[in-house]
């Protein structure tokens, strides 16, 4: 909404709870801990997402207008598009936090998906009311995205993708063509691993566990080259802003030589010692202590991967700088490659790579892929 409205902020990052305690100077300014929070040109602490955006819409009238004025009608139909959001938020947590009554909690979800299919083309589409985003998007989408993204890991089923809602389908490709919401925009990976330690756990049902397969890269396949191109109707997972393999290396690339050290430093987390700060999100571990010991080899192992990106896989291992390992007594600088530590490593930084944090879905995906093929190489050196 800040974006959309193009209002002046500053951004300060708390953790949720489940990554660890908050910061005493925030907790005194905020005693319940609640996210996000909004501090306007130094007044008191305003919490709940829903008031803070009314308040923003309010105090930035000048500003690109989000809620409809004037027309008492298209007020009240927003009214009821804010309850419905509610629904939606009830509904799905209703059917991804059961593990009983699974078909009751499926029949609700698709007679909500029909109700919000026609919603959308009340006004002719692709959003709530016509041809540009209105709060009523902005604050549907981020619950919105969770409930496709778990429903899919969880229960196997996929709401998009499908054509069985093309408005709904349509509502997600419009989103994906705002660099606005692409600058929040998670892929399926990063909801269905954060949103447990928030919740407290999600169910599986018997359909969920193949597509968790394939969404965790665990298939053997969807984490692995070459990757299958992304669309409107790729499955587990569609994008329809689509991907383009040489843009998507490069970020990817540009983003880990930019950052080379700190991203080395941080894939040794996966061979140091766990933090003395526990928290209940498994893939975090904020205090972990990294085994900087093999600081040389991470640095040396991340270069193939950044050369494999950029010039791509086939092309590299024909090249003079060719990723070089051996089983057997190596010497020069494929000794620092072999076997431990890069294979946990490498494994550690490619199930932490955040979206859209380090980089967009498409470029986090060939970073994977990429880590894989670093990892395969070198196990298969030392079988």
């Amino acid at each position: 909404m800040l974006e959309e409205k193009q209002i002046p902020y500053i951004v300060e990052k708390i953790n949720m709870r489940c990554y660890g305690p908050k910061p005493p100077d925030f907790m005194a300014k905020v005693p319940t801990g609640l996210l996000p929070v909004l501090e306007l040109d130094g007044g008191p602490p305003i919490t709940e997402s829903l008031r803070i955006m009314v308040l923003l819409e309010q105090e930035f009238p000048d500003h690109k207008p989000l809620v409809p004025r004037g027309n008492s009608q298209e007020v009240q139909r927003w009214e009821q598009l804010m309850r419905l959001e509610r629904r939606l938020f009830s509904d799905w947590l209703g059917w991804a936090c059961s593990d009983w009554n699974q078909a009751m909690g499926k029949v609700r979800c698709e007679a909500l998906l029909d109700t919000i299919e026609k919603e959308l083309k009340v006004a002719g589409g692709p959003f709530f009311f016509g041809k540009d985003i209105s709060l009523a998007d902005i604050n549907m989408v981020p619950m919105f995205e969770r409930m496709v993204a778990s429903l899919a890991y969880y229960k196997g089923f996929f709401i998009r993708g499908t054509g069985r809602w093309p408005a709904i389908e349509a509502w997600f490709a419009a989103l994906e063509q705002r660099p606005t919401y692409l600058g929040t925009h998670s892929d399926y990976y990063q909801h269905c691993h954060d949103l447990p330690p928030q919740m407290g756990g999600l169910y599986f049902s018997d359909e969920g566990y193949p597509v968790a397969a394939q969404i965790d890269g665990m298939d053997g396949q969807s984490w692995r080259l070459p990757l299958p191109p992304l669309s409107a109707t790729s499955l587990p997972e569609p994008f329809s802003a689509g991907d383009s393999p040489p843009v998507d290396t490069l970020e990817a690339a540009a983003s880990l030589i930019k950052n080379h050290e700190a991203v080395a430093r941080f894939a040794l987390r996966g061979v140091g010692k766990p933090g003395p700060r526990p928290v209940s999100a498994p893939l975090s571990d904020p205090t972990a202590i990294p085994a900087l010991e093999h600081m040389a080899a991470a640095d040396m192992a991340l270069r193939h991967v950044a050369h494999a990106l950029l010039v791509g896989v086939d092309e590299k291992q024909v090249s003079e700088h060719a990723l070089q390992v051996t089983a057997s007594e190596p010497s020069g600088p494929a000794a620092e490659l072999t076997g431990m530590p890069i294979i946990p490593a490498a494994a550690y930084l490619r199930d932490r790579i955040g979206v859209p944090r380090d980089m967009r879905f498409p470029a986090a995906r060939q970073l994977r892929a990429h880590l894989n093929w670093l990892a395969d190489s070198l196990v298969a050196a030392v079988a």
